[in-house]
Parts: C-alpha cells; structure tokens; sequence
C-alpha cells in the first residue's frame, strides 16, 4: 500500500503511566558502561527484505519503526507501520522468529467496553460507507512505537504496548479519523497476545515511546512523544498527562535506568529522494531526566552520518549493543554500505566502545631522574619496530658509546651496546642508522677514534661487531685501489666505466652466521683505459662562417685538469663516462676495429671507447 508519512507537524507527547494506577517495578533494563570516552561503532546490518531466517523463513518487513528488547526471550519486537504488524527477531542472530498481524489486533477488546474495534457502536456516522472493518484499519495501520513494561515476574505478567498514530489515508474514504491507538499484548501460554486497546484522543501521533524504570523523581512506567513535546499517559484510565518540551525531533525514546535515556532524534524529511548518509542528521544522545525535563549528558553525543544510517527511529539497547531502525523509505533495495548486506528498512547495530582521544605521551627514558643512568645522550637516534618490540639505539656522550633501549611488550630495558669497554674502548655510537635485512636488526653509526664505519648485527641469539670500512685509509677512506665494478653478463674483462667504491656482504649467510668481511679488496690489475674522442668524417659541403665548429672540451692542459686528476674527454652531443678514480698512472687510450665497407663504398671509420 503507498502511504505518506506525517511526521511534521504533530504535537510530541511522552506520556507517564501513574504509578497509582498501575504497580511498576522498575524492571532494571539494560544499563550502558559508563566509558569515559564513549563512541559508538557499527558492528553489522540486519536485513528486513527479508529477515533472516530463524524460526519463519522469507518474510519481508516493509517499513521498520518503533523497537524493544525483551530480555527473557532475548528478543527485539520491531513495529511495521506499512505492513500493520510487529515482527519479533532474535537479538543475537536477528532470525526472524515470529510475527503478529494487524488481524490478530483486531481480536482485542477496548479497556471498560470489552468492545472490539469492529463493533458497530464505533463506527463513524459522518462516515456513510463506514464499517467494522475500517474502523478496525484505522487503528492498526500506523504501528510507530512499542513499550515493554517487565512486570513483577518477567515472562510470566511482563506486558507489551504498541501505539498506532496518525498516519496514512490509504485504503480508507476520505476524511477519515486517525484513530490514534494504544495496543496492549500479554502472555498467553508464554507468547504475547493483543488482548486489549485504547482510543487515544484524535491528534495524538505516539512516534517514540519507552518505559521508565521506577526509582527517581516524577513518574514511573510507560512515556510516548514526537517532534519537541512530551506527556505523560496511563492505559489504565486512558489519560493523558501534562505535555513538556522534549528535544528536538524525537524519533526513539530507551530508558537505561529511571534518571537516564537514550533519544534519537532526525528531522522529518517527508517524500525527500536522494538523500544519504553523508547528509544524515540522525543523532543518538544520552539524557539525565527528572520526570519533567531533559538534560544532556555531556560526551553522549553520537552522529549516525556516514555509518549508512540515513532516516533513524526508534532504539533499543541490549547492554552496550545499539539496535537502531532506519525508516527512509527511497533506497534502491541494492545499497550496502560497505557491508555485504543489502540495506532496504535495515537496523543497524552499533557496539559503544570506549575510545581515548588520541593525543601525544611523552617520557623520559634513560638520563638523569629516569633510575636507568645519569648519564647525557645525543647525536643520531634510530628507531625501529621489529615485531612487537619497539627498539632505540642513540649516542651516550657522556661514556662515548652506543645505548640501546627496547620495549618487550611489557617494559623498557636498556644496555650499553658498544664502546665504554665493550667491544672497543673507541668513541662510537653517533649517526646511528638502524635497519631490518633478512630479518635481522643492522646497525651502522660512527667510530669517532679511527674514523670509520661500524656495524652490529643481531643474528638471533647475539649480537656481532665489525669495523666495515675505513681503518686503513684517511677521512675514512682505503688508501688502496678499488677494483672495477663487473658485469654481471660480461666476461672477465673490467668495464670501461670505472666503479663507485661500494661496502657489501661478501656471504650469502649473510646478516648473521657466518660473514665474511665486507671491505672492499686491493686491486692488482691495470687503470682502466681512457675513453678517445669519437673521429668525425669530415663534410663535403663547405662550413658556414656562422657555424661554430664543433671541440672536443678539456679541463687544465694535455688532457689534465687543474686539480691533477685524470678524466675523460667530453665532445658536445656525446654522453661522459663516469668520473675514473684519481691514479698516478696515466690512462690508456681503448681503441676498436675499423667498420666495414658496405655496398655502397667504404664507409669513414670512427673510433670509439671500448673495454681494453
């Protein structure tokens, strides 16, 4: 049936059961932990198109309102104001387990008048085509809200009430009443059935409703409203209290205890496509209450934006889970939300966490006042995370050597990890990189007395130590020749190219085990050659005055430059070869064969630099 939804415009009421008129026990609900940093995160979807299976299979809820947890059935009953039935769920598994139609409501009789909705003594007589069974429609065709009230012995007289507002015209004549209604369902061999109803004034639109726990200031039992009203309400009398101002359009009221509840709140879209999360104003917040007023509780904000809710209703909580209907009536059917779950009328269910703000925490470690050393530290920190410990190597000044401190999971350790005795009696410890390499820890840092490169490694059971590179030369470099990098698909034969000195293991085993030493060795074989400047053929045609003529560019005289060192020639156009290592023996020059005629005559030779 297509229906329009009339949320604007009606008056909240939040209606309190007196407590003269009907005994309330409090009925402890479901209290919230009170985190100091709460947030609510979404767990999961539960599908309504279909529901889950469970006890019933392959039932579609059209348009979920109004929820309640019964805890002795770990059961949440959800309200359907489209398809005029209440739908109760499992709360662990949200498998559909029974249902009751608007038809079983009709059974019940009125409160003082036994009468059923369809007796012919209520029928609208401004109404010339009315009957029965309409009257009864109207009553039935707006469930918005149910109530649980947990009686004195839950699951034996614990009771339900479900309210049906002002809603939707379809399917009856023109100008028919409302017919606002307050439901009542109790146990009949364990299961709730409708067994009796109230004709609430016209005008009333009970959109929220919850029951209030008894054990604070004002009334206890059963409150209902919409929009930014509430009253008070006994179903014994059918009377209606006091109206109050509520927040600002309430949706869904739970009580958690009888001075604290949760509101959701959304403003009415009515008929509005298009809409999202992104621009969701649906709110879930937490309220002190005296029995007249509201309060919030500051830090018990929670924003539904952007976690798929679009349209909130009503709430119901089982501890710290948050089940939360969404009533936006123009999703595609396909949406899912980062979920697998397709969220036509979905509910989603949020778990309230406590979550710290996160901020920076800082510490003192080792130094004075920390119980560790007093001694100073500086000079290039490393950091590094290896599995689930978090690890620290940095200069100690005062002792001149390497400290290193680690988390274990449990606490900080700390050591002196070289120098100050320990290995060498060298300053070292400064410019300290750290690595991971084969699943090894690799450390290289300074030794200041011999100005060379150290490096440790933890090969799984100890630590290891080695001066890598520059003990023999220096500024921290070998004083001998460094041999010419090999190609790796090449003979034996050096490249023309002279290598960079590099530093590497020289052992596949290598971090850990056993590891030869990685300084670079003395080379025996001769300097590599000089590239010679490329030979042009000469041009038949005669050179312009304007056209430069082309010059091989030196550096210094005879092919030395100023600062003594050998380098290649470089001709405009042509690429350079790297920079070759300063030697006091002179280059040779690398000569190639001479080309080959071809069909067309002898072509002019051009020399190049070859490997020789």
């Amino acid at each position: 049936m297509n229906r329009v939804r009339t949320r604007l415009g009606a008056a909240l009421a939040v209606v309190a059961l007196s407590a003269s008129a009907l005994a309330v026990t409090g009925g402890a609900a479901h209290a919230v932990t009170n985190f100091p940093n709460p947030k609510l995160t979404l767990s999961k979807l539960i599908p309504s198109r279909p529901w889950p299976t469970g006890t019933l299979t392959s039932v579609n809820a059209n348009d979920v309102e109004g929820m309640v947890y019964v805890p002795t059935n770990n059961a949440i009953w959800v309200a359907d104001d489209n398809r005029d039935r209440i739908f109760e769920i499992d709360a662990t598994t949200g498998g559909l387990k029974s249902q009751i139609t608007g038809a079983a409501f009709q059974t019940a009789t009125q409160v003082g008048t036994n009468k059923l909705c369809s007796d012919p003594s209520l029928l609208d007589s401004s109404i010339p085509t009315d009957t029965g069974a309409l009257e009864c429609l109207s009553r039935t065709d707006d469930f918005e809200s149910i109530v649980y009230d947990p009686g004195t012995t839950p699951g034996v007289n614990d009771v339900l009430y479900v309210t049906s507002g002002g809603c939707c015209p379809g399917g009856l004549p023109a100008g028919y009443k409302d017919n606002p209604t307050v439901w009542k369902l109790t146990r009949t061999g364990g299961t709730f059935t409708p067994s009796q109803w109230q004709a609430l004034p016209e005008g009333e639109d009970p959109t929220a409703a919850g029951w209030r726990p008894s054990g604070g200031s004002g009334a206890s039992g059963f409150y209902y409203g919409k929009d930014n009203f509430y009253r008070s309400y006994d179903f014994a009398t059918n009377g209606l209290g006091t109206m109050h101002s509520a927040p600002s359009y309430l949706v869904g009221i739970d009580f958690t205890d009888a001075s604290h509840v949760f509101i959701t709140t959304s403003t009415p879209h009515p008929n509005q496509t298009g809409r999202t999360t992104a621009s969701s104003d649906s709110i879930v917040k937490q309220y002190t209450f005296d029995g007249t007023s509201f309060t919030a509780v500051p830090g018990w904000s929670f924003p539904l934006k952007n976690t798929g809710m679009i349209d909130a209703r009503d709430l119901a909580l089982v501890g710290d889970t948050f089940f939360v209907s969404d009533g936006y009536d123009f999703r595609t059917g396909t949406e899912t939300n980062g979920t697998t779950t397709p969220s036509d009328h979905p509910i989603y269910v949020y778990n309230l966490v406590d979550a710290p703000p996160v901020t920076w925490h800082y510490e003192t470690l080792n130094g004075t006042g920390t119980g560790v050393s007093n001694d100073h530290f500086a000079n290039g920190n490393a950091l590094l995370p290896v599995g689930a410990q978090f690890h620290g190597f940095y200069g100690n000044t005062t002792r001149a050597s390497l400290t290193h401190s680690w988390w274990d999971g449990t606490r900080w350790n700390a050591e002196n990890l070289d120098g100050a005795g320990r290995n060498t009696n060298d300053a070292v410890g400064t410019n300290v990189t750290a690595i991971q390499y084969g699943g090894q820890v690799q450390l290289l840092y300074t030794d200041a007395t011999r100005h060379s490169l150290r490096h440790a490694w933890w090969d799984g059971t100890r630590w290891n130590f080695e001066t890598l590179d520059g003990a023999g030369g220096a500024n921290g470099r070998i004083g001998t020749p460094v041999p010419a990098a090999r190609s790796p698909s090449s003979s034996s034969a050096p490249r023309s190219t002279p290598s960079t000195r590099t530093t590497r293991p020289t052992s596949s085993a290598m971090p850990g085990g056993t590891v030869r030493s990685g300084r670079s060795r003395t080379s025996t074989a001769p300097p590599p050659c000089r590239p010679r400047p490329s030979s042009r053929p000469r041009s038949r045609a005669r050179r312009s005055m304007s056209s430069p003529r082309r010059r091989p560019v030196r550096s210094g005289t005879a092919g030395t430059p100023a600062d003594g060192t050998t380098r290649p020639w470089t001709v405009p156009g042509e690429s350079r070869a790297a920079p070759v290592t300063t030697s006091a023996t002179s280059p040779r020059w690398c000569r190639s064969a001479r080309s080959s005629t071809s069909s067309t005559g002898t072509t002019p030779t051009r020399r190049s630099a070859t490997p020789g």
